[in-house]
């Protein structure tokens, strides 16, 4: 099984990539490459963040 990073760093690239802010323009870039070499793409980060939502006690975090 693959090691994910912490549920809060992928909510933060979540946040990040999602943002529409120009002043968040670097940040939102770098995030969504994080997002896509981790994850492959946005929608797996976001079944990931499900299973902590879904596992009362998830195996990592």
């Amino acid at each position: 099984m693959k090691n994910y990073p912490p549920r809060v760093l992928t909510q933060t690239w979540i946040t990040l990539a999602s943002s529409n802010q120009l002043e968040n323009e670097e940040a939102s870039r770098k995030a969504m490459n994080n997002i896509i070499e981790v994850f492959g793409n946005i929608e797996v980060a976001e079944m990931y963040l499900d299973t902590f939502e879904r596992d009362k006690y998830p195996k990592s975090a």
